[in-house]
């Protein structure tokens, strides 16, 4: 807001005038290897500025009189001296209210006084410069902040144009312009200002923001037409912010003043031919020409246009609002940017134009309107063979403008790959080829195609399905199934296509793989592993397959297995022949079988890893000692072959719980809890059910080599005695020995070709058993983890609970071949799970649980 009687130190706004001093200019004189240049003469224009003030205002208003010297030596120019009131100061004196320094600033201070804001000032000073001067003049001059604008009155000069200012000079106020034009009205239409109005018989008009205007007679006279009155709206700056104050601008225009004619203007040209015309909207920039449907040699013109009842004249380009901006020109072109259009079902206002030969004139319309949306059907082709051509419009006025395959996005004429299949392309024009040539044998639905149709600036997306059938090309299919006998020791290698055929009019054709197998009564995928009792088996797609074996004299059982060339099926039999060991002396395998007990230390906090002797049977624990934290234990026990002490290995990734055992001992009650050490703890119970020491143990160790090959004394024997009971007492109470603390390491425990007990706790464990009937242990209400078996075998292996379950509550799903269960213990909820590594989809929960039939 403006303030009254205060006094401002305000920098100003400085409007300087275009008068320039004249001088002799310069001249160059050019000689041989020798120049000189005379310096231009210093020029200083004149400066003016106007201040407005409130009514009792006191000011200090500031400036620069050396911001347009020109010429000035080296850039540099200064103030010498200055006369105000008829007295002549140096530069940088001060007169008492003025004062004017060498470096060109000025300071006045004034003060509006007796109801008017004061006298103009007038200050001669003289500029120097390289030994020149110039002798120029400051005007400040002084208005009231509000002025009354009256109205104006203009008459056109001969020459059939007026130019004016419906304000008097560029007023300012704290820096800020005080007046400007809003805008103005003609005959009821209203334009901004700066907008060039066009007066039907007149010619055209415009009035700017500065209050400048022009009026121009021209294009084509018509004498009874008047000039009407112009209105015009000022904004004026005010204490309680912006005012409007309307004046009205009259130009008299004597009836003796011609029209300049434009050049387009041709008394021959029609000016009453049918131009009507439409313009769809197809994009969001338009061009066109309104003068396109006119037949002759002689043309007419565009004189004007109307938007919305406002008329331009031809050449403006205007700001139509939920539209953008249209531009007209006289020779009928024109230019639409839809910037601004809401949507696609907005209604288009119509531009009435006004056509002249420069004597005449009729008027016509542009009607504008929204491309129609494209009509097109989704698709449903099927090709044949290698693949075809095909079309997805039928509407040749549309155009394909790209399209997607899973997701993946391509510009019309662009070729896409079809991963199995081949390569396609989506052309413009709506014309399609799809490349399949090495494509499988069979009927493939290929990835839904979505494209996009435009019939300009509208577009819709449509849907191609396409279908390849290209079963003409499989031939007749055989095989004659695959037996291999060569295995021997642990690995063997094959191909089960090597006896199949694809033949088509006689000769091969390939083009054939395996789709799955079947093995044990559960069905596989190509690619998939089955895990067998004998072994592991893996059967690819293109027929190859790895057997490895377990290394014993069972048989393998056979394998059915499906070749398929994509149209036809056969399925045929992999015979894998283990070796024939009956003629051999079986006791020169025969091994004595011992008792070995491994235990890691977990103290050290280091991972353990435990290795046990291929001859014996073993306890392997990963971890000794309760209170210390659980290790990641690796837990391996040798592979027994042959070995006639039927035995297993007992594997246990963490801790035993030995807390439950009491015992006496001399009249002493001694309690499993007492022991750091578990195994110390089994042993300590056992002594007090065996007396190891008596002469009845020691002849019967004596006696019993068979069963301690490696024991040498009887001290030796007795130690091995001692291990195969604790061996056993483990093996016959693990459920009760089972450690349920949530915190456990992740484990690795792989078992023999016996039947083995492999117990992983807590932790998220990878659990192996190997040949034998093995029993993998989890705890259900406990932190169990997320275990994988690798190797399970239906109808030999399986799954148990060390605590009582409810087999409901167990979840199998098939598809991830993955077993759930939610446990709870102390309070807490464990999600629990365990996946079956290569396990087939056949699989069911009571494969898992052992319920099925042994095989």
């Amino acid at each position: 807001m403006l303030m009254n009687n205060n006094h401002k130190d305000t920098e100003r706004q400085v409007v300087h005038a275009s008068a320039v001093v004249a001088g002799n200019s310069g001249q160059v004189n050019h000689r041989a290897a020798v120049s000189s240049t005379v310096q231009p003469p210093l020029q200083d224009g004149d400066e003016s500025i106007k201040i407005a003030l409130d009514a009792g205002e006191t000011r200090l208003i500031k400036g620069n009189v050396l911001l347009n010297v020109a010429n000035a030596a080296n850039h540099q120019a200064k103030v010498l001296d200055f006369t105000y009131g008829g007295k002549t100061y140096s530069a940088g004196e001060s007169t008492g209210n003025f004062t004017l320094k060498a470096d060109g600033t000025y300071v006045l201070y004034h003060q509006y006084q007796n109801k008017t804001p004061g006298e103009p000032v007038n200050v001669g000073y003289t500029v120097g410069s390289g030994g020149q001067t110039d002798q120029s003049t400051l005007t400040i001059s002084f208005a009231d902040t509000y002025p009354a604008y009256p109205d104006a009155d203009e008459t056109v000069n001969t020459k059939g144009s007026v130019s004016g200012s419906v304000l008097e000079g560029k007023l300012y106020h704290l820096g800020n312009p005080v007046q400007e034009v809003a805008s103005y009205a003609i005959n009821g239409m209203k334009y901004q200002a700066g907008q060039k109005a066009a007066i039907f018989g007149l010619g055209t008009f415009v009035l700017n923001k500065d209050g400048s205007y022009h009026f121009s007679v021209e294009g084509q006279r018509v004498a009874s037409v008047k000039m009407p009155k112009v209105e015009y709206t000022v904004n004026i700056l005010t204490e309680e912010g912006l005012k409007a104050d309307k004046s009205t601008l009259t130009i008299n225009l004597p009836a003796n003043i011609a029209a300049n004619h434009y050049a387009e203007a041709d008394a021959k040209a029609n000016v009453f031919a049918n131009l009507n015309q439409t313009h769809a909207l197809e994009s969001r920039i338009e061009t066109g020409n309104l003068l396109d449907k006119y037949a002759g040699n002689n043309k007419p013109y565009i004189s004007g246009f109307s938007v919305r009842g406002v008329y331009y004249a031809a050449g403006e380009t205007v700001e139509v609002k939920n539209l953008g901006l249209v531009t007209i020109n006289r020779d009928g072109s024109y230019f639409i940017n839809a910037k601004d259009l809401p949507n696609n079902r907005w209604k288009m206002p119509e531009i009435a134009f006004t056509v002249s030969n420069g004597y005449k004139a009729s008027s016509a319309v542009l009607h504008l309107q929204m491309d129609e949306l494209p009509k097109d059907q989704d698709e449903n082709h099927r090709l044949e063979g290698d693949g075809g051509r095909n079309n997805v419009l039928e509407n040749a006025n549309y155009f394909v403008t790209g399209y997607k395959i899973d997701g993946v996005a391509y510009r019309a004429g662009q070729t896409a790959h079809i991963k199995d299949i081949g390569s396609f392309v989506l052309n413009a024009d709506g014309s399609y080829h799809l490349s399949a040539k090495n494509a499988p044998i069979g009927v493939w639905q290929l990835p839904e195609i979505t494209y996009t149709v435009s019939g300009g600036k509208r577009t819709k997306a449509s849907k191609l399905s396409l279908v390849l059938d290209n079963t003409s090309k499989a031939g007749e299919l055989t095989d004659e199934g695959e037996v291999n006998d060569s295995t021997w020791g642990s690995y063997t290698q094959g191909n089960v296509l090597e006896n199949a055929s694809n033949k088509l009019n006689g000769k091969e054709v390939g083009n054939i793989f395996v789709t799955g197998f079947e093995v044990n009564g559960l069905t596989y995928q190509a690619g998939d592993t089955a895990h067998l009792n004998a072994g592991s088996l893996t059967l690819n797609a293109d027929g190859s397959y790895v057997f490895r074996n377990h290394e014993q004299l069972y048989i393998a059982p056979p394998v059915k297995y499906t070749v398929s060339n994509g149209v036809k099926s056969v399925v045929s039999e992999l015979t894998i022949a283990l070796p024939d060991l009956a003629h051999l002396d079986p006791y020169s395998y025969h091994y004595y079988d011992n008792v070995s007990i491994w235990s890691g230390d977990n103290r050290n906090g280091e991972a353990v890893k435990l290795q046990g002797y291929s001859t014996d049977s073993g306890l392997l624990i990963g971890d000794a000692y309760k209170t210390a934290p659980a290790t990641d234990s690796h837990a391996e026990t040798g592979v027994e072959t042959l070995n006639d002490y039927s035995t297993s290995n007992v594997l246990i990734g963490d801790r035993l719980n030995i807390d439950k055992l009491t015992w006496e001992s001399g009249g002493v009650t001694i309690k499993g809890s007492d022991f750091d050490n578990s195994i110390d703890g089994i042993r300590a119970y056992l002594k007090t059910q065996n007396d190891y020491t008596s002469e009845h143990f020691r002849q019967y160790f004596d006696d019993s080599f068979p069963f301690f090959m490696r024991a040498k004394t009887i001290d030796e024997k007795v130690q091995a005695m001692q291990d195969r009971d604790v061996f056993n007492y483990v093996k016959t109470h693990y459920a009760d020995l089972v450690d349920t603390n949530p915190q456990g390491g992740n484990d690795t425990l792989i078992g023999s070709h016996e039947d083995d007990i492999i117990i992983g706790n807590a932790g998220n464990d990878t659990l192996t058993g190997n040949r034998g009937k093995d029993t993998f242990v989890f705890t259900f209400n406990s932190n169990s983890g997320h275990d994988v078996i690798t190797d399970f075998v239906k109808g030999y292996d399986k799954i148990s609970f060390s605590d009582v379950v409810d087999t409901s509550k167990l979840i199998w799903e098939p598809e991830i071949r993955t077993l759930k269960f939610t446990g709870v213990q102390d309070g807490h909820v464990y999600e629990n799970s365990i996946y079956i590594k290569d396990g087939s989809v056949d699989l069911k929960l009571e494969d898992l649980l052992g319920t099925t039939a042994t095989i």
